[in-house]
């Protein structure tokens, strides 16, 4: 078994040692379901990006069994969202990546915009990374969760929201 590391924050260092596969990609250019609305005035790439909001606080989310993310005992999940944040405070917005058994939510990361690492400029585009490292599955039908959400009032735009799966050679 991997070692996993004990406080809140999931370094992926060797990632040689590691296959790369595209999980799944938000590029936003059709209109999401469920209560997201599209923006053509901020965009990063294409037409569109989305608009998030306190009144839509929710990205569309990358869900996916473990037993379709790997057949190894582990994987690491890289996200990656290019973010335009109208304010950069503490706890305004988030990506998020959970594992969830029975809708419980379990392995919960978040990595804010505020985060001090970041440097997140308002009124700009920013990247923003954020690796995750597989817990220990309670059943193979466990579910990864993964998606972008505001906790804030002021507007945050994401576009070309990205997941990979790292899994052992």
């Amino acid at each position: 078994l991997i070692e996993r590391p004990t406080d809140a924050v999931d370094v992926f260092q060797n990632e040689s040692d590691y296959k790369k596969r595209d999980a799944t990609y938000f590029d936003f250019e059709k209109v999401p379901e469920g209560d997201m609305i599209l923006s053509a005035d901020t965009v990063f790439a294409g037409k569109s990006s989305l608009r998030m909001d306190g009144q839509h606080p929710f990205s569309s989310a990358f869900e996916m069994p473990f037993s379709e993310l790997t057949s190894k005992d582990h994987a690491w999940i890289r996200a990656e969202v290019m973010v335009f944040p109208t304010v950069v405070a503490e706890n305004t917005a988030s990506l998020v990546i959970t594992f969830q058994h029975k809708g419980e939510n379990y392995n919960y990361r978040s990595l804010s915009i505020s985060a001090g690492d970041l440097k997140m400029k308002p009124n700009e585009w920013n990247l923003m990374k954020m690796d995750y490292l597989t817990p220990e599955v309670r059943s193979q039908d466990d579910h990864i969760k993964a998606y972008f959400w505001v906790e804030g009032t002021a507007p945050v735009f994401i576009d070309d929201m990205k997941f990979k799966v790292y899994e052992p050679e």
